[in-house]
């Protein structure tokens, strides 16, 4: 045999052998006894479902609905604490309902000039859901009119 042939023969060899080795000690104990097979553990075929915590549904509280006349309410007193825009002093004209829109026509003065001039201010208001009603300036300005 040439010098090729007996190094390919002699690795399959050692090969074989390597696997064999690997597979005695797969079931074999390290005391050289065979390790039984019902000491194995088993795994479980079936997995018990863990059941989810019961919660109770949330409910959110509706805020209550609002009449024209608690909202006019409620945005003619923010109107009296915050007052609006840069006015010192006015008189309410007008107010209409639109919504959750309230719109004042006032007649407002600013200290700047002598003359009063008619302003609309217009404030949004909601109801919240503990029943308290919010009134803010959405905005005042000069009326065209």
């Amino acid at each position: 045999m040439r010098w090729h042939e007996k190094s390919l023969t002699g690795r399959a060899t050692a090969f074989v052998i390597l696997l064999a080795l690997m597979a005695t000690g797969c079931t074999q104990s390290s005391d050289g006894s065979e390790t039984p097979e019902a000491a194995t553990p088993e795994l479980a075929t079936a997995q018990i479902p863990t059941p989810m915590p019961e919660t109770a549904p949330t409910t959110v509280a509706e805020p209550p609905e609002l009449s024209d006349e608690a909202r006019l309410a409620a945005a003619q007193a923010a109107l009296e604490d915050q007052g609006a825009r840069d006015l010192i002093a006015w008189d309410v004209l007008e107010a209409t309902v639109d919504a959750e829109l309230v719109t004042f026509r006032l007649c407002g003065w600013t200290g700047v000039d002598a003359f009063d001039a008619v302003y609309r201010s217009n404030w949004a208001v909601a109801a919240t859901a503990d029943g308290t009603v919010e009134a803010r300036e959405v905005g005042t300005s000069v009326d065209a009119g």
